[in-house]
């Protein structure tokens, strides 16, 4: 088996992670930091972009709809994501325009 040249390595620093612009994303992304670190594969990635199975992230992969970047690491199975770019993805979900207009308020209950 030959040797082949590996991609260079580049470090993640905290100067290289974007700041969380808001204090939902900064707030979603320090539980995601604490639970499950830097990078999220498997039953929690699945969990945190909200699939209902495996075989849907797969599907996602498959038809290249995953809503953040999804990556390989060289001798390891599975798809990884980074951390903060999900926790900026779900702050997102929960403040887009079309997201808080389709909530249905039910009006209170007369006492």
């Amino acid at each position: 088996r030959k040797n082949l040249p590996q991609p260079p390595v580049t470090a993640i620093t905290p100067d290289s992670v974007p700041p969380a612009v808001t204090p939902l994303q900064a707030s979603i992304r320090g539980d995601l930091l604490d639970r499950w670190g830097p990078l999220l594969q498997g039953e929690a990635l699945r969990v945190a972009l909200g699939y209902s199975s495996g075989a849907a992230l797969r599907q996602s992969l498959a038809r290249g709809t995953a809503p953040v970047t999804l990556f390989k690491i060289p001798g390891r199975r599975g798809h990884y994501a980074l951390t903060w770019q999900v926790a900026h993805w779900l702050a997102r979900q929960g403040t887009a325009p079309d997201a808080t207009a389709s909530v249905q308020r039910r009006p209170p209950a007369d006492p």
